[in-house]
Order: structure tokens, then C-alpha cells, then sequence
């Protein structure tokens, strides 16, 4: 109890506040990739645009079959991304620069 006390007045500064309207106020790029193509996805991949490398692989050890939705999770605000989605059968199929803030939903291939 005694630590939150302490905290409790840096919380109710101006700085903190702004933070705190920034996240609050900022759109939500998550959204839904549904797998259109007869082969299984075994790779997504998603990055901020401009950035060098793909990063992780969103899909990990699961596989997206045909017909079916991943819900893809991104930091609030970052809006603008680039897509990489691999097929069971090693084809890639890219999407760049999308405004992930303006869909909630987006099909491959």
C-alpha cells in the first residue's frame, strides 16, 4: 500500500496524462486474415512498412486451413504495414503498405 502512495502523485501528472491520451485515442490496426486459397497458410507475417526484416512468424506452429480466420494482433497506432503470407506449397503472396487501421478484415490471396 505504502508504494502505491508514493506513486499515486506521479499518475495524476500532465506527462503521464498525455501518454495516456495518445494510447487511448490511438487506432487499432488489428484485424482478421482469412485464408481464401486451397492450400493451408503456414507463415504470416506482418511488419510496419520500411522496416528490413519480416520479424516473427504470427502464426508460430499453427497452420491456417482453407476457409478459416487468424486474428492478427498489432501495437496501437501502428497503422501502416506490410503483409507476407506463405502457402503450405511455398508460394508467397505480399501486400505492401497497407492501412491495417482502415480494415478489419482482409482475404489471401
Amino acid at each position: 500500500m505504502r508504494r502505491l502512495a508514493m506513486l499515486l502523485p506521479l499518475l495524476a501528472t500532465p506527462a503521464f496524462a498525455q501518454v495516456q491520451a495518445v494510447v487511448a485515442g490511438a487506432p487499432d490496426p488489428s484485424f482478421r486474415l482469412v485464408n481464401r486459397d486451397p492450400a493451408a497458410v503456414h507463415e504470416i507475417y506482418v511488419s510496419p512498412t520500411g522496416r528490413r526484416d519480416w520479424g516473427m512468424d504470427r502464426l508460430g506452429q499453427d497452420v491456417l486451413v482453407p476457409g478459416r480466420a487468424a486474428r492478427i494482433s498489432l501495437p496501437a497506432g501502428q497503422c501502416v504495414n506490410d503483409i507476407r503470407v506463405v502457402f503450405a506449397d511455398g508460394r508467397a503472396v505480399e501486400r505492401r503498405r497497407v492501412d491495417t487501421c482502415a480494415v478489419s478484415q482482409m482475404a489471401f490471396p
